[in-house]
């Protein structure tokens, strides 16, 4: 089977691969074990043909993991994991009609990452929570929230150190420990790469802000 660039690519364990490649190619691989398969079963059918990953998914891949594997931070492991097991969802089950409110145990998927936003649980402990596969956890996340898991508690932190900045006298260090991060420059470097600002010329514009506008 020939590739084209930008394509992806789902074989089977049984398959048996010999591959050929063109000078200066570039391609990840990722292989997924024989226990991680079977549970997948169980939640989707699973080909055993080969099956292509659309284009439009593997840019999305490639840039994502990119961002992911080139600067790093506390959520990246949880994020990746995501973009993963998300690509082998779309690879094996179509998608399905659905109504305009995401499924119950969604929702509550969405639920335990807000109440555990310090000491977040793994993809694979909440899927067990909620009683779906992880890949099928990931693929629906990222449909109805339009981002991963890992990205949605990275906000959600971002989010309440937002409100921390602009509403007290905390300190950045106990502002990085009271929304979970491990120290404080993973705190201000996630903030940084989430907003734009580091952490103090947030606090400082936004203070400059409020008190321009008040009469």
């Amino acid at each position: 089977m020939e590739l084209a660039p930008n394509s992806g690519l789902f074989l089977p364990p049984q398959w048996i691969q010999k591959d050929l490649f063109t000078p200066a190619t570039t391609f990840l691989s990722a292989e997924f074990s024989n226990n991680f398969l079977g549970e997948l079963r169980e939640s989707a059918p699973v080909a055993n043909d080969a099956m292509e990953i659309s284009a439009s998914e593997v840019r999305f891949l490639q840039s994502r993991l990119l961002q992911e594997l080139m600067d790093p931070d506390p959520f990246s492991a949880l994020v990746i994991e995501g973009f993963l097991m998300g690509a082998v969802a779309l690879a094996h089950q179509r998608s399905l009609p659905r109504g305009s409110v995401p499924p119950a145990w969604l929702r509550r998927a969405s639920e335990l990452l807000r109440e555990d936003m310090k000491e977040p649980k793994s993809l694979t402990e909440i899927a067990a929570l909620v009683g779906v596969h992880p890949a099928h956890l990931s693929k629906e996340f990222r449909r109805w929230f339009h981002c991963t898991p890992g990205e949605y508690l990275r906000e959600l932190r971002i989010e309440s150190a937002k409100e921390k900045l602009q509403c007290s006298e905390f300190t950045l260090a106990d502002i990085s420990l009271e929304t979970g991060f491990s120290d404080q420059a993973h705190f201000s470097n996630v903030f940084r790469k989430q907003t734009g600002f580091t952490p103090s010329s947030f606090r400082r514009n936004f203070r400059k802000t409020s008190s321009s506008s008040e009469p």
